[in-house]
């Protein structure tokens, strides 16, 4: 059986921070505050099938989300650039786009707890 990757990953940011508990709450806030509007604006995207824009967005995406530590969330990202430069972008990706939001729905909820634990 293939072990599954965590949600949240934060072994990068713990590094970049040196440990610094405040400053990783105030990355995780930021990005937690950035990224309804940005899926909002990919949902947009995808919805009207504008398949450069939906490559760019997703492209955007990724040093985010793996700044943070969401591997699942990146997976499904470079998946969605991939697949929006390829012929059947309008099969895929709408598929992969819910499939990006309720990873990303439960990234969220564990960010939300990792952010309890960083201020206690």
């Amino acid at each position: 059986m293939e072990k599954q990757a965590p949600i949240v990953d934060l072994i990068f940011l713990r590094e970049f921070c040196h440990g610094n508990e405040q400053k990783m709450a105030v990355y995780i806030q930021t990005f937690m505050a950035s990224l309804p509007a940005q899926f909002e604006e990919l949902r947009s995207a995808v919805s009207s099938k504008q398949w450069p824009l939906v490559k760019s967005m997703a492209h955007t995406l990724k040093p985010q989300v793996s700044f943070i530590g969401l591997p699942g969330v990146l997976a499904l990202v470079e998946k969605i650039e991939e697949d929006a430069q390829g012929d059947h972008a309008e099969q895929t990706i709408p598929d992969l786009f819910v499939e990006l939001e309720t990873v990303a729905r439960k990234a969220l909820l564990t960010l939300a707890q990792t952010l309890v634990t960083l201020s206690n």
